[in-house]
């Protein structure tokens, strides 16, 4: 099978490897949406199992890469477009929901450090969390700094 069937020549790689990604993401959701649905009947389908579940994501990755045409991945290619945007609206809940636990954990450890009269812990922890917020507002602004460095004019996509 080639999987760069229907490929630029000039963007060969390109699509080369837009053709693992896709394969691999079809395999991960199946792999998910298979563990889930074990899952939902038999408890041990989550918590077991481990090499069953590794030996079935193998199976299908290599049926993926291996025996499946670009044509029957073409459905899968234009959903999985639409769901990744609300996979990342998903994982910016979580990461939200981690910053404000985090939060509350410190700010409660400052107020009953300062209800202790111990000052310099209450201070500790204020100065910890706002370290924390520049870290990682600096670290995200690094982020979108290599994300736009890297950037590719829409044009030049043969998706």
């Amino acid at each position: 099978l080639k999987i760069s069937t229907g490929c630029y020549y000039f963007k060969m790689d390109e699509c080369e490897y837009a053709q693992v990604m896709y394969r691999t993401s079809c395999t991960l959701f199946l792999v998910a949406a298979g563990i889930a649905s074990v899952g939902s009947i038999f408890r041990c389908g989550i918590k077991m199992l481990f090499t069953i579940k590794v030996a079935a994501a193998t199976v299908i990755l290599l049926y993926t890469i291996v025996l499946t045409p670009n044509s029957y991945l073409a459905p899968w290619v234009e959903s999985s477009k639409p769901l990744t945007l609300v996979w990342f609206i998903f994982q910016g809940i979580a990461v939200l929901d981690f910053a404000y636990a985090v939060h509350d954990i410190m700010n409660i450890n400052a107020e009953k450090s300062e209800e202790n009269g111990n000052k310099m812990l209450a201070f500790f922890w204020r100065i910890s969390y706002l370290a924390g917020v520049i870290f990682f507002a600096y670290i995200a602004l690094k982020i979108l700094k290599i994300l736009f460095y890297f950037h590719v004019n829409c044009e030049d996509l043969d998706l």
